[in-house]
C-alpha cells in the first residue's frame, strides 16, 4: 500500500484506495497486521482515511475536513496537555506557526486530553497555544485518533497544499518540522508565481 502511494506521487488514486478497500477489514480483526500497517504504511493510511474521515470541530465551533483544509501547508497535531514529549514539541512548532501562518501554514491540533474542557482551555491559554484545537474530551477514545489509529502520541502529520501526506512522526517534529514547513510554503509560492 505504501508502494502503491509512492508510485502515485502521493496521491490517492483509486487503485490505491481500492487496495485499502480490500486489506481494511484485516486490519480492523488483526492488530499485529494493523500496527505493522501502521508503521510501514502509515502515510498511505491516513491519506486513505483522510479523504473520507477527516472531519472535526474546534473549540471555537468551525469544522475541519481535509477538503477545508486544501491550499494550505497544515500540520495535523495528535496530542495532549499532560503529554511531556508533545509539551517537548510547543516551541518548533510556534516557531513553525509565528514563522509561516501568513504564508499559509496552519496548524490543527487534535487533544487527546479528558473531560474537563476548562482546564484544557487554561492549560492552552497558559502555554500560549493559539491554533485551532478539537477536543471532545474522551482521551485515548477521542474519535479522530481512533479513527486513525493513532497509539502514541505526538502524532504530527504533516499535509502539503494538495492535502498530501509529506511528513509523519519524527520526520514532522523538532526543527525538521520548522525546515519542512518552510521549504513546503517555498515551493508552493514559488509554484504559484
Amino acid at each position: 500500500m505504501g508502494i502503491a502511494l509512492e508510485v502515485a506521487d502521493g496521491h490517492v488514486t483509486p487503485e490505491v484506495t481500492e487496495l485499502y478497500d480490500r486489506i481494511k477489514h484485516d486490519l480492523e480483526e488483526d492488530e499485529e497486521l494493523a500496527e505493522y500497517a501502521r508503521r510501514h504504511a502509515g502515510r498511505a493510511m491516513f491519506s486513505i482515511e483522510g479523504e473520507r474521515l477527516f472531519d472535526g470541530v474546534d473549540l471555537d465551533g468551525k469544522r475541519w475536513t481535509w477538503q477545508a483544509m486544501r491550499g494550505q501547508v497544515v500540520l495535523i497535531d495528535f496530542w495532549a496537555t499532560w503529554c511531556g514529549p508533545c509539551i517537548g514539541e510547543l516551541p518548533h512548532l510556534k516557531e513553525a506557526y509565528d514563522t509561516y501562518r501568513d504564508q499559509g501554514f496552519q496548524i490543527v491540533g487534535v487533544s487527546l486530553d479528558g473531560p474537563d474542557r476548562k482546564r484544557f482551555e487554561r492549560e492552552c491559554s497558559e502555554r500560549e497555544i493559539v491554533w485551532p484545537q478539537i477536543y471532545d474530551g474522551e482521551g485515548w477514545e477521542t474519535e479522530l485518533a481512533r479513527k486513525f489509529y493513532v497509539s502514541g502520541i505526538p502524532t504530527p502529520v504533516l499535509l502539503d497544499r494538495e492535502g498530501r501526506v509529506v511528513a509523519m512522526h519524527d520526520d514532522a517534529r523538532g526543527e525538521t518540522l520548522v525546515e519542512k514547513v518552510g521549504e513546503l510554503v517555498s515551493s508552493s509560492r514559488a509554484a504559484a508565481q
